[in-house]
């Protein structure tokens, strides 16, 4: 019975090692939660009387109204997407990860997966709490937005 749980410990230990080492260590600087900066002005580009409409109930209190948007990119190669504009309220949940890196010229490009969708992002690391990216769940645009950590 002893040999049984010491066999089991170290199965579990190794496991978490590997959990935790087995990290792409590129990934590292996009792992978290990111939220849009100036969603409003996103909205106007974007959403057209939605964001009009948005802009009028909208209070100071009412933070449920106000147009929102954050990435969270995870150590596991998972990432989940939520849109709060106008009309639209979803989430999205992905899979992604680390195609290139140059920290020289702080740029990586990342592969995102959701669904059987699977798109590429060229990612500007403007320093430690900012990037820009055009996000994955909005694949189709080209406007790059501007995501601040949280």
């Amino acid at each position: 019975m002893k040999s049984q749980l010491l066999i089991l410990a170290a199965l579990a230990s190794m496991l978490l090692v590997c959990a935790v080492g087995c990290t792409d260590p590129k990934a590292k600087p996009l792992v978290g939660r990111w939220v849009l900066e100036k969603p409003d002005r996103v909205m106007e580009r974007i959403g057209g009387e939605d964001a009009d409409r948005a802009q009028e109930t909208a209070s100071i209190d009412d933070s449920n109204s106000m147009p929102k948007m954050a990435i969270m990119f995870k150590s596991n190669g998972q990432f989940q997407t939520v849109t709060k504009m106008g009309n639209v309220n979803r989430e999205k949940n992905g899979t992604w990860k680390v195609i290139s890196l140059d920290e020289k010229a702080r740029k990586m490009t990342i592969r995102c997966t959701i669904g059987a969708e699977e798109t590429d992002h060229s990612v500007e690391l403007v320093d430690g709490s900012t990037i820009r990216l055009v996000p994955p769940n909005m694949a189709g645009l080209t406007m790059k937005m501007r995501f601040a950590r949280d």
